[in-house]
């Protein structure tokens, strides 16, 4: 009887580090793509931030493909968009340009089971002059 119990709490032990390991993993997994995803939207936020010219920022949607990991190749889709915010200074305007980017889901809204929401939104707040040359 000692030795059924005992085997049986050691099951019941090697179970739950299982459990716990697999989520630490999966844990790392969802972080490992969350950075790539931020170092994504930082590298399109400031490729159309630094564009020359005094329009607004372009709006654009691609695909990147990055982060091969072993058999695993993650894909970043990204959408931008601009908005003026104000227009009141005579000789220039300020844009919110936002950066959205999502991976291992078809859109930027959509959810993964026990893993959520797999996308990375940036924004920053550029103003173009008509004063001063741009970069």
């Amino acid at each position: 009887m000692e030795i059924l119990l005992a085997v049986m709490l050691t099951a019941v032990l090697v179970v739950s580090v299982m459990v716990v390991l697999t989520q630490l993993m999966a844990g790392a997994q969802k972080s490992n793509d969350l950075a790539g995803g931020a170092v994504v939207a930082e590298r399109i936020l400031n490729e159309l931030v630094n564009q020359p010219g005094t329009a607004a920022p372009p709006t654009a949607k691609g695909v990147l493909v990055t982060g091969e990991t072993g058999d695993r190749v993650t894909e970043y889709h990204y959408a931008t968009d601009s908005k003026v915010v104000d227009d009141s200074s005579p000789v220039g305007k300020s844009y919110l340009v936002t950066v959205d980017v999502w991976w291992e889901v078809p859109s930027k809204d959509a959810s993964r089971a026990n893993v959520g929401k797999l996308s990375t939104r940036l924004s920053r707040l550029v103003y173009r002059s008509e004063a001063t040359p741009q970069p």
